[in-house]
């Protein structure tokens, strides 16, 4: 199929629900268009249809049309919300599923999804189950993150090769909204071990590489580093009762409240700190404190392999009896090689004053004579 072939009833329905359904010929699509305006006052498309499932959206408006109406107007309620003005929206006819997506930098997305029960002729109410979801993602070099540890411990023992998760469930007691029942929250930490390129050595050496190169270069595991990658995903979920009648006009404040409750309550804005590439007060370090604080590594386990750490490092800075007499007999042909230097250069200095005082002496002497002879030869002129 593709273009709908509505009956007269039910092109009424859609039209006394301000809707409208266009085809266009050119590319085949056809769509159904909401009349009642968004926030800014404007038309805009609740959904499109493709040649596929021309069939389901055509049923869902002949034989289903109190749920089709219904998950529409919860959507076009939201479209009208100004407060929702950041969220890119969805409505998907087959499900009757709403979903709205902010979007954040490194995976850090805002996702809300509106689900409607089952709904028929004469229901006077909507029962809409609600879904919140926020996920952090953040990739970070192995050296870095455990500069702490052995080496190779942190590459070869498999506790580190091994994937890690853990799930936790936040404490909702005080969650008190109207109409909004079975409220739970949770958030779930997993990390996962994999090797990438050393973009620094990619930079430097790729341009410059021939396809033989490069495909050397790239299945060359010396130029991969190892990397852990770390996603948090917060989750929650309640129920909320609507009116059928009026629906398109309904308070949607149970929404921006359990929302605010949800950042309020929430783990993800310290997530989101963490793992905000920006932040300089931020490091490896922080991000290590965060997994070992919510058990992803074992505060024990870890504790060993610094302590391994340690004795490493130890060992490099205390030497051994052998070393120290090594040390001890170093610095003595030093200091003797200075001493001998030192006698040598001495010697060289007394040579040459002896020589410099005959010299001045054959001078004076010289001069002495010089003086002498002149005075001689004053005397026989006189006489």
């Amino acid at each position: 199929m593709t273009r709908l072939n509505l009956s007269e009833l039910a092109k009424q329905r859609l039209e006394k629900s301000h809707l409208r359904y266009e085809y266009k010929h050119d590319n085949n699509i056809g769509r159904i268009v909401s009349t009642y305006p968004d926030y800014k006052g404007d038309e805009y498309v609740v959904c499109y249809h493709y040649k596929k499932d021309g069939d389901i959206l055509e049923n869902k408006i002949e034989n289903e049309f109190p749920q089709f109406i219904s998950s529409v107007n919860v959507f076009r309620n939201l479209k009208s919300d100004e407060s929702f003005k950041k969220f890119g929206s969805l409505y998907n006819f087959e499900t009757g599923v709403t979903k709205m997506t902010m979007w954040g930098n490194n995976g850090a997305d805002l996702r809300i999804e509106l689900n409607c029960d089952e709904v028929s002729f004469g229901d006077i109410g909507l029962n809409v189950n609600v879904a919140f979801k926020k996920e952090n993602e953040g990739t970070f070099k192995t050296s870095k993150l455990y500069s702490d540890i052995p080496e190779n411990i942190v590459l070869n023992d498999e506790y580190f090769k091994e994937e890690k998760h853990v799930e936790k469930v936040l404490n909702t007691d005080n969650f008190n909204i109207l109409n909004c029942r079975d409220y739970e929250q949770k958030y779930s930490i997993n990390m996962k071990r994999s090797k990438i390129w050393d973009a620094a050595i990619n930079r430097e050496k790729w341009m410059n590489m021939n396809s033989l190169e490069r495909y050397e270069y790239a299945n060359d595991p010396n130029n991969k580093v190892a990397v852990d990658t770390i996603k948090t995903t917060e989750i929650a979920t309640y129920s909320t009762s609507l009116p059928i009648k009026g629906l398109l006009h309904a308070d949607t404040k149970f929404l921006n409240k359990s929302l605010d409750y949800f950042k309020e309550n929430g783990k993800f804005r310290e997530f989101e700190i963490l793992f905000d590439e920006k932040n300089k007060r931020v490091s490896e370090i922080d991000i290590k404190q965060m997994l070992l604080d919510e058990n992803v590594l074992d505060n024990k386990l870890y504790k060993e392999f610094q302590a391994e750490y340690i004795k490493e490092e130890n060992n490099l800075l205390d030497p051994s009896e052998q070393d120290f007499i090594n040390a001890i007999n170093e610095v003595n042909e030093c200091f003797q090689g200075k001493r001998e230097k030192s006698l040598e250069e001495e010697e060289i200095d007394r040579r040459f004053r002896a020589v410099m005082s005959k010299m001045h002496s054959a001078i004076i002497k010289a001069e002495y004579e010089e003086e002498q002879s002149k005075k001689s030869n004053d005397q026989g002129l006189i006489r």
